[in-house]
């Protein structure tokens, strides 16, 4: 099956609305880095990918949130794979099921590569 790439105007769009969200970029960038070596499911990203988010500390009676790098979790891992499936810059393989293998399309590697000669990733 042939891959249809990117025209410029849309590898422009899709990289400024990866650019302005730092977990899909994280998550993104992540799957190209080791999904050629090896299929990614969720569990590999839950397991790798750090994100900044709101913790809660307990001091003595208080909770208090305070952000820190955390891996991320399942359910906002599964969130930001079904927003990078919609904008069709991976593609999810349900052929072994349970398990959901992800894969970077052309047209993601259009927008990391665009990314990068920016310096933006």
């Amino acid at each position: 099956m042939k891959e249809i790439e990117f025209t410029t105007e849309l590898i422009l769009l899709f990289s400024e609305k990866i650019k302005e969200d730092p977990v899909s970029k994280k998550i993104l960038s992540y799957i190209s880095e080791i999904g050629y070596k090896y299929p990614i499911r969720i569990k590999d990203l839950t397991e790798s990918v750090y994100i900044k988010r709101r913790v809660m500390k307990k001091s003595d009676s208080q909770k208090k949130f305070v952000e820190s790098y955390a891996l991320i979790d399942r359910k906002t891992a599964e969130k930001y794979v079904e927003i990078l499936s919609f904008m069709t810059l991976i593609e999810i393989n349900e052929s072994l099921l349970p398990n959901k293998l992800l894969v970077i399309t052309k047209r993601g590697k259009q927008v990391l590569q665009y990314l990068q000669e920016r310096g933006e990733l």
